[in-house]
Parts: structure tokens; sequence; C-alpha cells
């Protein structure tokens, strides 16, 4: 996963920010419900077990297997998918659509961590590990459709589907060398060249 920082701009607060959804019944395809009244889904987990294909081997059963363990959700933009102060009660998978994760000083004034395309993770970890406050918002910054995993549906579904252990140690393995690189371009890079750099790597965020 990409993390990018160094995009800050002035941001009003608001007590009228979306709350995080605590819900853990896993919803089904209705073809008639809206935007918002529900994870209404026709291509539901295709990019999720795209990725984890990347990673590591499944058989169509063990694929079956652990879509149960996810909740989707649709959300709409600028609703929040996290508020800081909150806990972080899953990691999300992008299946379509943009999140982001960001800050907000004592100014007012936006720090952003990561963006999240589509087939992308996106959480507040540490929140996420410990149970503890998030220090995070994550927003949606356009219509999404996401899958929530819980950290207990986590430790269940690798315990039942042990290389899905392997799937998140090396998406964790990925996400220290991104922070790596991100604390070095953070350190060493102009306004303008993280900019530039942004664009190179996924042009579609300069489009918003």
């Amino acid at each position: 996963t990409m993390i990018f920082s160094g995009l800050n701009r002035k941001r009003s607060r608001t007590k009228q920010q979306d709350k995080y959804c605590h819900h853990q019944t896993l919803c089904f395809h209705t073809s008639s419900r809206r935007l918002g009244d529900g994870p209404s889904f026709t291509r539901m987990h295709e990019l999720l077990i795209e990725s984890i294909g990347k990673k590591v081997k499944f058989t169509a059963q063990e694929i079956e297997l652990l879509k149960p363990y996810f909740i989707p959700k649709k959300i709409r933009k600028r609703q929040y998918l996290l508020n800081a102060g909150d806990t972080c009660q899953y990691v999300t998978f992008v299946e379509k659509g943009m999140l982001r994760s960001f800050t907000v000083d004592d100014e007012g004034h936006e720090h952003v961590v990561q963006f999240a395309i589509e087939g992308w993770w996106i959480a507040d970890m540490g929140s996420f590990l410990s149970g503890k406050e998030a220090i995070y918002n994550i927003e949606a910054l356009e219509d999404s459709e996401v899958l929530n995993l819980s950290k207990q549906a986590m430790e269940e579904m690798m315990k039942q589907l042990p290389a899905m252990e392997r799937y998140f140690r090396l998406l964790m393995q990925n996400n220290i060398v991104a922070l790596q690189r991100r604390v070095v371009a953070y350190m060493s890079l102009s306004a303008e060249e993280k900019y530039l750099r942004l664009m190179e790597v996924a042009p579609l965020f300069i489009m918003l």
C-alpha cells in the first residue's frame, strides 16, 4: 500500500460526520436498494480475491469459506468510515471507489496519511490492534464499496485458513517498506516534489 503525506489544507471542524458502522451482520445483495440503504453489490469480493491470489494460493472451496468473514458496506462521498477518537473496529478493503486517512491538528489543518484506491486496504492499525482511540479519520473521497473485516473475524479466519496469515504478513511487510519510504520523502522532498511523486504513482488523486 502506497502511503503519502505532506498534502495539507485548511478544514473547518464539524460535528455532523457520519459515524463508523458497527453492525456485524453480513448483508446480501438486493437489487432494489439504493446507495446508503445497504450494501448492494454485483461483483462482491472480486478485487479481494484477486489481491489474495497475487500473494497466496487458494482453492475455490477455501475462497468461499473466507467470504463470510467480510462485511460489505457502501459509503457515500465525504462520508466518514472512522472518526478520530473512536475505536477502529475494522480493517477495510476497497472494492470500488477511493478513501483517505488523515489527521487534523489544533489549528484545523488536515494532514493526509494515506490514500486507498480500489484493491487497497486502509485502517488505523494502532487503534485496530490495541483497541485504543483512533488518531486518524477515514473518509470516502467518492461513492465507494468496501469490505470490512473485524479483529475477531480476522483471527478466526486465519485459524481456519492459515494461508491468510501469510497474506496479511506480506501486507504488513509491504506497509513497513512504504512507511520507510514515506519518512525519507517527508524529510527530503519539497512540497512540489511530493506532488509530482504522487502524480506519477497515482494520477487519479490529482483529478479529485
